[in-house]
């Protein structure tokens, strides 16, 4: 979550940014209707525009949605953290050139680290005492004797360490890309430069205390087979490797640059964006970065410029690729701070595929990691609304035909184009209405209970909607929203009950088949009615509502009048007891031991059901308005609906996904349905590794986009 902060201070603008502290409260600001604007320029203070709300943070979204609802609401706000669009290390204005070429401040927008990279520095030591480096310093090792003593008498290694992980926003110095980094100083060279067997120490050295990303500013042009062995065992254990291609001007490789498994950087200018002259160049080379007079810590020590370093302000230019490919690495290390679980190959992939012109680009490789393989919206009516327009391009006229034509006599036998919309409070209206939905090959929109959203209205009338099925009653929308519809020249129908149960029943009078089947949920827990949803809009099931211990009287008049001669009950006893299935019509029970197993012995049971498999939409398993929607898409698309926890991914479900790639004969993808909150980053690229694992295991260069890939 977000959090509020005002802060006065002057000269400077601000801009968003995400809390990255681990709040148990949030703050919710609503906006009240009742009060016309101010008439003069006195105050009334028994008026408060603004009412302000403390929740746990456990329950912020169902607070938000239940204040989005209230008649009495005009909006609410998340609350939202500003910060300063410069930060406050003394020469960040120093680093503007750099970090505008790279959109470093755009990428912090969005920037929620859960976690602290460790970054090892193979390198000529680093100054650990250094004001903008001690607080970031992680088991510094010497292998020239495995001391922790790292001192920096060339100069280079600080400089190139400051770049990877300055600490940012102390008020002092400069700032870093990833902002919050361990820097693991290993002291692998002198003035003399580093040999092989100590490189290799020091690759041995990182790998095995901890790094997850290994920087080297260093190499020559003979090829090291101990070097790549040890390059090629750190990339097999997961860490990514970045290296700086050289300052001579020529295409010649360098190592360890030139090794496959190495992501190498060479330097362009950010005044020009062209090639710096020093850089080496080729197909060889696989991104650039800014190298060109960086400005960062240093030491004195007895490499220029590092000579001219004064105690006094420990910060000087420096040009090369070796400050290339320590920007590359702070943004690898931003990548890795907000998915804890992302592997060396998808970062990789992430920073290649986001480049423009071969450039390293913060902001772009930031939002891939958040975007990529999600639809979502800011609401869950937004996210309904993404999912139509993925799954129909147009939607086609058909006629609504009522197995009673008594029960709407509107809605007999009327040819149009048909939009079925819900509550995004009302799940059991929406997760009943997937049949009647592929019935009439429609999306399922949702709105809230008392207004109807301007992006919906323009999206139906693209769509060319004659008609809207309102499912629900009056308290889930309300006549209000009727009218608007209405006022927008659509005609409206609305197919309701007295409660959930009746709903569910009138809804599913236009599915049900006589000595057919039908499916049985809980009308109190919904994950497991979610799990089924996409095979009952597929197969023209319909979906009805049990308690645990009882079959509500509308249920039990559906399932007479149209005497069902298999039903199929969803989920464990916990959630439909066996005294309650007993009553039920040849009854199949499709349950595991919680509701992730269910949702995965769904897909077993019906597995041939959808047709050749597409992959995946990926649902939270705690709250649902992100996925109601999610049903008819995964229907329409072969693409069954599997559940994950918000912030990790089940056991069992992983090893589903894994079984079901194995066997797959064809490429499966998988979509997340909903945002970071429904479904956090780190959840989605672990599905994705395992999703796209031959993708990762068979391109080692990664520039390619995944979707033109496969």
């Amino acid at each position: 979550m977000k959090k509020i902060g005002i802060i006065l201070i002057i000269f400077l603008s601000v801009f968003i940014v995400s809390n990255v502290g681990l709040a148990t409260e949030e703050e919710i600001v609503i906006k009240k209707k009742t009060v016309s604007s101010y008439q003069s320029t006195e105050v009334n203070e028994d008026y408060d525009m603004f009412e302000f709300i403390s929740v746990d943070e456990a329950d912020y979204q169902d607070q938000l949605d239940k204040w989005e609802n209230d008649p009495e609401v005009e909006y609410v706000e998340e609350e939202i953290f500003y910060e300063y669009t410069n930060v406050n290390d003394t020469y960040f204005d120093y680093q503007l050139k750099d970090f505008s070429l790279l959109n470093v401040t755009e990428a912090w927008s969005l920037y929620r680290p859960a976690h602290q990279s460790i970054v090892a520095v193979l390198d000529s030591g680093v100054n650990i005492n250094h004001p903008d480096l001690k607080e970031k310093i992680y088991k510094p090792f010497n292998v020239y004797d495995s001391t922790n003593i790292v001192t920096d008498f060339v100069g280079h290694g600080t400089h190139v360490a400051g770049l990877v992980g300055a600490q940012t926003n102390n008020g002092i110095g400069i700032a870093a890309i990833a902002k919050d980094v361990l820097i693991m100083p290993v002291k692998v060279g002198d003035k003399r430069g580093a040999s092989n067997a100590n490189i290799v120490k020091g690759i041995q050295y990182a790998a095995q205390n901890g790094a997850t990303i290994i920087n080297l500013s260093l190499g020559g042009y003979d090829y090291s087979k101990a070097i790549h062995d040890a390059v090629k065992a750190a990339t097999e254990q997961g860490i990514l490797i970045i290296a700086s291609a050289g300052n001579d001007g020529v295409q010649n490789k360098m190592y360890p640059a030139a090794y496959p498994e190495v992501l190498s950087v060479g330097a362009v200018n950010s005044s020009n964006k062209q090639l710096a002259p020093f850089s080496n160049f080729g197909d060889w080379v696989n991104i650039k970065a800014p190298g060109v007079n960086l400005y960062s810590t240093c030491v004195k020590g007895t490499m220029e410029p590092f000579t001219e370093c004064q105690s006094s302000n420990p910060y000087l230019y420096s040009s090369g690729t070796s400050m290339a490919s320590p920007l590359v690495a702070s943004v690898a290390a931003m990548l890795k701070n907000q998915a804890p679980s992302l592997s060396n190959k998808q970062n990789r992939y992430l920073l290649e595929a986001s480049a423009q012109s071969d450039i390293i680009n913060a902001q772009l490789a930031n939002d891939r990691l958040h975007t990529e393989s999600r639809i979502s919206g800011k609401t869950s009516s937004e996210t309904a609304l993404a999912l139509a327009k993925y799954g129909w391009q147009t939607i086609g006229e058909t006629e609504l035909i009522a197995n009673d034509p008594k029960l709407n006599p509107t809605l007999s036998l009327k040819q149009g184009r048909y939009i079925v919309l819900a509550s995004n409070q009302s799940f059991p209206d929406s997760l009943a209405a997937s049949g009647l939905a592929a019935k009439l090959d429609s999306p399922i929109a949702l709105t809230r209970s008392n207004s109807i959203d301007a992006e919906l209205i323009e999206a139906l009338s693209e769509y060319q909607v004659t008609d809207i099925i309102i499912v629900g009653g009056k308290a889930a929308i309300t006549e209000e929203v009727e009218t608007s519809l209405r006022d927008s020249g659509f005609g409206v129908h609305r197919i309701s009950g007295s409660n959930r149960y009746e709903t569910a029943t009138m809804i599913n009078n236009y599915v049900a088949r006589q000595n057919g089947e039908v499916i049985i949920a809980s009308g109190q827990n919904y994950p497991d009615a979610l799990s089924i949803s996409a095979y009952a809009a597929k197969l023209g099931i319909p979906i009805v509502f049990v308690e645990k211990d009882r079959i509500p009287h509308d249920t039990k008049a559906f399932l007479q009048k149209y005497q069902f001669n298999r039903a199929y009950v969803i989920g464990g006893t916990a959630a439909i007891s066996d005294s309650t299935m007993k009553q039920l019509p040849n009854p199949i029970r499709i349950s595991g031991t919680d509701r992730y197993e269910t949702n995965i012995k769904v897909h077993n049971y019906f597995k041939n059901e959808l047709g050749e498999k597409k992959g995946y939409l990926l649902t939270t398993g705690r709250k649902f308005p992100d996925a109601l929607a999610g049903g008819m898409v995964s229907a329409k698309e072969s693409m069954p609906i599997l559940l994950v926890e918000p912030n990790r991914l089940p056991s069992k479900v992983k090893s589903y996904l894994k079984t079901e790639v194995e066997n797959s004969s064809t490429k499966l993808t998988f979509l997340a349905i909903g945002g970071r909150d429904a479904i956090s980053t780190d959840v989605k690229w672990q599905v994705d590794q395992i999703i796209y694992q031959d993708f990762y295991d068979f391109n080692t260069s990664q520039a390619t986009d995944k979707d033109s890939s496969l």
